[in-house]
């Protein structure tokens, strides 16, 4: 289940022009319980909740031969990716507008090369815990369609959700620790996101486990 907007400020007319004419090319439509074969895909990442599409852009461009599926419900960050891969002439992004759990479930088990969890919405109340992506029900699931002995990279400039993943990386025994620590991997963009987190005295706090 998806909650909160799914659009925000009003979009510009070009992003509303990328919307229409370019993300037909790009989107993919699965609805809960359908399969989503990837027979010939060959290595195939995942993002979920890629926000205005900076990260997944930057892997995509460096990984040109990895398929990358990208899931965020909110409208504006698709129009701003869709805006970044027009103009890159990206062609190795597809891109999920539901919740990203309709898609991992129709995947094949065993299918994904890596993922991508970066700064998912806190949900701060303590009564909208219970909204958190992180759980162990989902937690299972990415462990499922993992690739065994690929990894699993979480992010969050909150420290609370911080202590929230910890607790259930601890409770769920399928993936090993790898790293953790505020020093993002190589391969890094810093959003304004994350610049504003980081002005409000909020370090970025990551870790990567795989599937062992």
């Amino acid at each position: 289940m998806i909650y909160g907007r799914r659009q925000g400020r009003k979009l510009s007319p070009s992003r509303k022009n990328f919307l229409q004419d370019v993300l037909p090319k790009f989107q993919i439509h699965v609805q809960e319980g359908e399969p989503f074969p990837l027979e010939g895909a060959g290595e195939v990442w995942m993002e979920i909740g890629f926000g205005t599409g900076d990260h997944l852009l930057l892997q995509a461009t460096h990984h040109p031969d990895v398929l990358m599926l990208g899931c965020e419900p909110f409208v504006n960050g698709v129009g701003s990716l869709l805006g970044k891969m027009e103009e890159a002439g990206t062609q190795n992004i597809r891109i999920f507008m539901e919740d990203a759990k309709i898609l991992l479930r129709a995947l094949p088990d065993e299918s994904l090369g890596k993922i991508f969890l970066l700064f998912p919405d806190p949900w701060p109340k303590k009564g909208h815990h219970k909204r958190r992506f992180v759980s162990q029900e989902t937690l299972a699931l990415l462990w499922k369609k993992l690739k065994v002995g690929r990894t699993l990279l979480m992010a969050t400039d909150h420290p609370g959700y911080k202590d929230w993943i910890q607790d259930h990386l601890k409770s769920f025994s399928g993936f090993q620790k790898i790293w953790e620590g505020a020093g993002p991997p190589d391969l890094w963009i810093t959003t304004r996101f994350q610049q504003k987190a980081k002005q409000e005295g909020r370090e970025a706090w990551f870790v990567e486990v795989r599937k062992g």
